[in-house]
């Protein structure tokens, strides 16, 4: 730990003593590894040229100096950390995100490095816009690992529709300040300064928000433009809440991003939809750069991907004697089949690497190649489905509607063992799952692949069968009903058994209880008419409201009750 802390009060002296030089040398390093982004040793590189110095001097000093640093900066820290918690920012874990293949999406790393190293003027956001499936998310995932890797990202935060916690906007700007806090104690220092000062931050107005905790503590700390710039990454700004609810997060950022210091650059993934388009387009701050599906660069990557993929299959299946230049020619029909979006290549690969490669890659190609992207991506749901089971068993189909209801409808992901809780099947629900690998994302948690299958099975006239359509309505009934019948009969007095002398530390409830406590107002707040379930509301309110105010506490979410209960009368 000592180690460390005498690593970075020598970055600090060096940079003080000799400012010019390391930004020359910063730039450097950052015009290196955008060239070499694609070699497996760039981002080594980036790091080790980051934090080569010219020199280091009264090395016997300046150890003295960090252990005195050291025993203060851990007083510090500690009680920083404590007001910093009040913002209670969303989770972001990275864990399972995908990284673009090495060697692919060349001509958008530059644009973006080149954007960061050279500066962006007077644009200081970099919008990249592009169709469901054009691999934005792999791109920003990426990216962040890359500034992450030469210490310049500031804060990555990724929205799923999903995930409650990563679909709220009402958390973004709180998240981003802790995120910044995290990456510089400088700012962390300012931050949870003006945190003790106005402790009820975390439920003020965005605009009051997006000024106290960016704005004014970036501002006030000249330093920061001397060290090279700071990103921060948003991606798919468009899975974070309805178009309603993040028209105040598109305002703050549109109008008040430009009050914020030239170094703090912003790069935003999103789908072009309307309500972003309108509030951005307008904004010299922000530069927009549409991902382009059909152009020869993305076509290439997409080859490349293919192909590296084929070899793992290839390498996979060495008892089936499949050659190593397999499946030859077929490969660009593949290629053409994709229409530019990495998701269809993602998803056939998958698809592809079965039991019997060459007959689902048979399966694959039957048809004529689609022209549209969004049709090409639709043929390649059909042709998944259709060979996922036996679609005129009606139990099969009606545990399979159950199922994908219940994932898209779900505010958060759940695991096997709690759908099964929540709902009921013909069958355990693995095995519908075990079928849907190539569109289901299966870890602890049962998530879908890509929001466009998403879209694709709640649309009738997309997915083209009844069998197939997922009444998003009805299943939120479905699952609403489910939750108050779950918590029917799970809630009770004292449902975890403390003694007085206890408290509910350690103490936990099952995960559906879990979930059902946590979301069942918002489903049942999602329901257009609310008459259908009155009776049951009724019941479960006189019988057991004060038990769920326990589970919630239990769950230390007691906060949140009241909040849930407004929502719940407003939209009544």
């Amino acid at each position: 730990m000592v180690d460390i802390f005498i690593t970075e009060r020598v970055l600090k002296q060096t940079f003080s003593d000799g400012v010019a030089d390391q930004i020359t040398k910063f730039t450097e390093s950052f015009v290196r590894l955008k060239s070499n982004f694609d070699s497996s040793i760039c981002i080594q590189t980036a790091l080790v040229s980051s934090r080569t110095f010219d020199r280091i001097e009264t090395i016997g000093s300046l150890i003295l100096h960090t252990l005195i640093g050291y025993i203060i900066d851990m007083h510090s820290s500690k009680a920083r950390q404590q007001y910093l918690s009040i913002l209670q920012p969303a989770a972001m874990n990275r864990y399972g995100r995908s990284v673009c293949l090495p060697g692919t999406r060349v001509d958008i790393m530059n644009l973006v490095t080149d954007w960061v190293i050279n500066g962006p003027g007077d644009r200081n956001i970099l919008w990249l816009r592009g169709v469901a499936g054009s691999g934005k998310s792999c791109l920003s995932t990426t990216l962040a690992n890359l500034f992450e890797a030469t210490n310049r990202l500031g804060a990555f935060l990724f929205f799923n529709r999903n995930v409650a916690e990563q679909s709220d906007p009402g958390l973004v700007i709180r998240t981003l300040a802790f995120k910044l806090a995290t990456f510089d104690p400088r700012i962390g220092n300012i931050i949870s300064a003006l945190i003790e000062n106005h402790t009820a931050i975390a439920d003020s107005d965005i605009h009051f928000q997006f000024n106290k905790l960016l704005v004014e503590p970036v501002k006030s700390l000249g330093d920061l433009q001397s060290e090279g710039p700071i990103v921060i990454v948003l991606d798919a700004l468009d899975e974070c809440g309805s178009i309603e609810h993040r028209a105040a997060l598109l305002r703050v950022l549109a109008a008040e991003s430009a009050n914020l210091p030239s170094f703090l650059r912003i790069i935003i993934t999103s789908r072009p939809e309307s309500d972003i388009h309108r509030y951005f387009d307008e904004q010299s701050n922000i530069l927009s750069y549409r991902l382009d599906i059909n152009s020869e660069d993305t076509r290439k990557d997409i080859e490349l991907y293919i192909r590296h993929r084929m070899t793992d299959v290839v390498a996979k299946n060495k008892l089936l004697r499949l050659s190593n230049d397999w499946p030859h020619e077929r490969i660009y029909t593949l290629i053409e089949r994709a229409s530019g979006l990495f998701i269809w290549a993602s998803t056939a690969c998958k698809f592809i690497d079965a039991y019997d490669p060459e007959q689902r890659l048979s399966v694959l190609l039957q048809g004529n190649v689609m022209s549209n992207a969004e049709s090409a991506l639709d043929k390649l749901y059909v042709t998944a489905l259709e060979s996922a089971g036996e679609w005129t068993d009606t139990c099969f189909s009606a545990d399979f509607r159950a199922l994908m209801g219940a994932v898209l409808v779900a505010k958060n992901p759940l695991t096997v063992a709690a759908l099964s809780k929540l709902l009921t099947f013909n069958q355990p629900p693995m095995h519908i799952i075990s079928r849907l690998g190539c569109v289901l994302y299966t870890d602890t948690n049962i998530r879908i692949l890509h929001p466009s299958f998403t879209d694709f099975l709640s649309n009738r006239a997309r997915c083209g069968h009844d069998v197939w359509f997922i009444d998003l309505a009805y299943h939120n009934f479905r699952v609403a009903v489910q939750c108050l019948d779950h918590l029917d009969a799970s809630l009770r007095h004292n449902i975890c058994d403390l003694k007085l002398s206890q408290t509910p530390e350690g103490v936990s409830l099952a995960e559906g209880v879990s979930y059902a406590c946590i979301f069942w107002v918002e489903h049942v707040c999602a329901i257009k008419d609310a008459t259908s379930i009155a009776d049951r509301l009724e019941t479960f309110l006189f019988k057991h409201l004060l038990h769920w105010f326990e589970a919630m506490g239990i769950l230390k979410r007691s906060r949140d009750t009241i909040g849930m209960l407004s929502h719940w009368h407003t939209v009544s």
